[in-house]
């Protein structure tokens, strides 16, 4: 196809409408595309006179999403046959496949731009996301797909924050609590399995869902990321009806099983209450008692009796006996044992 016709192939209805309507987020994606283009295109030529197998198979697999994207399935192909050879270490042959390349994607960079310079004046400004919505985190380098992800998740319901270096992902789920994540799993300096161990060393698969979002359609890929915890994964390009639908689901399990944790949790501190309670009360009564002897004995002038001092201390070492017991049990591996109290009220067990 001629260059200058490659626009002409591009469906931008169709785009629009996959982003639900919304021709000013299609004019953000064609942004990124523009902005993100020139240094991709950079690396890939850096990584292949530095002779770097990852960093050609990365720029290829990133530039090869961009082209797909916008229905350049030529140009795709020919980004996915140099992501192979970046595989596979065979850099002469990407060096040789690259040829007109270069030209042909800023051609289409700058027939796009056009477009959008066309389009700007009648673009609606953007609405608020609403505070109700299910906050994602998508960790991906590609903006492009990302940024397209996050507003087609929008009309779902979502709020999606984009992450593209993956290095400032964890401090990034520290600070914002997402609901989920969708992670992509080729990604330079820390791939997503990397990260994936990373996140789970915080967050366990109960607390924070984890769904990888990747190209990569193997089976072993798949078994490795599920084994490793992350509770999904899809491939890419997942449609947002099928991203939505699982991201739901294990957001409303990962909320009950909160709950549940919480429930737990507040079980057992009535159980603590009513130990202290039951245990506790008698003991402290009796030291209580002890010591108002004394006291009233005390203003009489008469000699105290050894036998409250001995009521008072055994009393209080019985109370300081049952708060390390308490203690002990509620840190020892394989939970708490609870013996019925009142009123369906459960009580820790002490010996």
């Amino acid at each position: 196809m001629n260059p200058t016709n490659r626009i002409n192939s591009i469906n931008f209805e169709k785009l629009t409408e996959d982003l639900g309507g919304d021709q000013e987020a299609l004019v953000e994606i064609i942004c990124l595309f523009h902005d993100n283009l020139t240094s991709l295109w950079d690396q890939l030529n850096k990584s292949l006179k530095q002779k770097d197998s990852q960093g050609v198979r990365i720029s290829s697999h990133t530039l090869k999403g961009h082209m797909k994207y916008f229905g350049f399935d030529g140009l795709a192909s020919r980004f996915g046959l140099l992501e192979k050879m970046g595989q596979s270490g065979n850099l002469e042959g990407a060096q040789n496949n690259l040829s007109d390349l270069g030209t042909q994607i800023f051609e289409i960079d700058q027939q796009l731009m056009e477009w959008v310079n066309s389009q700007k004046s009648s673009l609606a400004a953007e609405q608020p996301a609403s505070n109700d919505q299910v906050r994602i985190l998508i960790i991906d380098d590609d903006e492009v797909s990302s940024r397209s992800m996050a507003i087609k998740l929008k009309k779902f319901g979502f709020e999606s924050t984009v992450e593209t270096d993956p290095k400032k992902a964890l401090s990034h789920i520290r600070s914002e609590g997402f609901d989920s994540v969708l992670l992509d799993l080729i990604m330079p300096e820390i791939d997503g399995l990397t990260l994936l161990k990373t996140i789970r060393q915080e967050f366990d698969m109960n607390v924070l869902p984890i769904i990888i979002l990747s190209g990569i359609d193997e089976m072993d890929a798949i078994q490795e990321c599920l084994t490793l915890t992350a509770n999904d994964y899809l491939v890419k390009p997942a449609t947002p009806e099928m991203a939505s639908t699982r991201i739901r689901a294990h957001c409303l399990a990962a909320k009950q099983r909160i709950k549940e944790r919480q429930e737990i949790k507040n079980s057992a501190l009535r159980a603590m209450i009513a130990t202290y309670n039951h245990e506790i009360n008698n003991p402290l009564t009796v030291a209580i008692a002890g010591l108002k002897k004394l006291e009233k004995i005390s203003h009489t002038g008469e000699k105290l009796p050894l036998k409250y001092f001995d009521k008072i201390t055994e009393s209080l070492q019985r109370i300081a006996q049952i708060v390390k017991e308490i203690e002990r049990l509620t840190r020892q591996k394989g939970g708490v044992h609870f013996d019925d109290y009142h009123d369906s009220h459960k009580m820790i067990k002490l010996k």
